[in-house]
């Protein structure tokens, strides 16, 4: 009996021995710290270290806003750019203004900020009142479809939805696949995307012109032509090129809706002006509107577009 007395007590004594020795590690070697900092380059090429997934995120992009609800998100935004659609993003959050000082945003007490690259360019004593806030603040350009992946990883990673991000993505390759194998075999009609009065259209490597040929058409744009500045995922085509380009168009999109403050064609007028008399489009009452935003690069809005654009081509 006293032989295992002994026994017990060694055994308390050791196991408390690397209890301590555990601890004293841990304060000499903290590694949890380590483990959890984020560190990721934006689009202007700055350095965004957290050190923990942000949780109350202020979102001045309303592309942005939707990814983050679709990465399962929704509740780490904690305020939002008032031109954000609330069929998308809910309702009740905080709306700044196009250009919020930098008091309006920290009022709302972020412990990140994310900005699209057209918006920090234009307000840089902004982002500077940020950094001396220590408020770190995330810079995306609108992402085209080759560097939608990298785009959202990095999203995903400030957010701590990395998971969702990498599940995200192979839910969208697969809703693409899918749609392209609906449309094989079948007619591609070739669709001019009209996003302004100025005969802009979406640039070759936009989200929106892969919606258009995931859905089975082909796009009618050109990829030497002009980027828009403060839209670089369009381009300026010209009515010249389109004239040109007007009797193989059999499907006209007319965007009705857009953020850059360009003047739209809709619908009625499309068929009463005289530059459309001649398109494929115009005469077979092929012409619809759709809205920029569900061109543009958001998962949420991806299968909807894609069935939208799906019914248009006749899919």
């Amino acid at each position: 009996m006293n032989n295992l007395i002994v026994i017990r007590r060694h055994a308390q004594k050791t196991a408390f021995a690397a209890l301590i020795a555990f601890l004293i590690y841990l304060f000499l070697c903290p590694p949890a710290v380590a483990a959890t900092a984020i560190s990721i380059t934006d689009d202007l090429g700055r350095a965004v270290v957290l050190s923990h997934p942000a949780v109350r995120v202020v979102c001045l992009s309303e592309v942005h806003a939707e990814n983050i609800v679709a990465l399962r998100g929704s509740g780490q935004l904690a305020g939002i750019a008032f031109t954000t659609d609330p069929d998308w993003v809910k309702r009740g959050l905080p709306q700044l203004s196009k250009n919020p000082s930098a008091a309006q945003i920290l009022e709302i007490k972020p412990d990140l900020v994310v900005a699209d690259a057209t918006w920090a360019l234009a307000n840089k004593q902004v982002l500077d009142a940020l950094d001396r806030a220590k408020t770190p603040c995330a810079v995306f350009a609108m992402p085209n479809w080759p560097g939608f992946a990298r785009y959202l990883t990095n999203l995903g990673a400030l957010i701590g939805r990395a998971r969702e991000a990498d599940a995200a993505l192979d839910k969208l390759q697969m809703t693409v696949s899918q749609a392209r194998e609906r449309s094989d075999g079948k007619k591609q009609p070739n669709v001019f995307v009209l996003t302004g009065a100025d005969f802009s259209t979406c640039d070759p490597f936009s989200w929106g012109a892969r919606l258009i040929t995931a859905a089975g058409a082909k796009l009618v744009t050109d990829v030497k032509a002009e980027r828009i500045n403060d839209a670089p995922w369009l381009v300026l085509y010209g009515s010249k090129k389109f004239a040109a380009a007007a009797p193989k168009i059999d499907v006209l999109i007319t965007v009705t809706a857009n953020n850059r403050e360009a003047a739209v064609l809709f619908k009625s007028a499309i068929l009463k002006d005289p530059r459309f008399k001649d398109v494929p489009a115009v005469k077979n009452n092929r012409v619809y509107e759709m809205k920029e935003a569900d061109l543009k690069p958001s998962l949420l809005r991806l299968d909807s577009s894609l069935k939208a654009c799906a019914a248009m081509f006749g899919k």
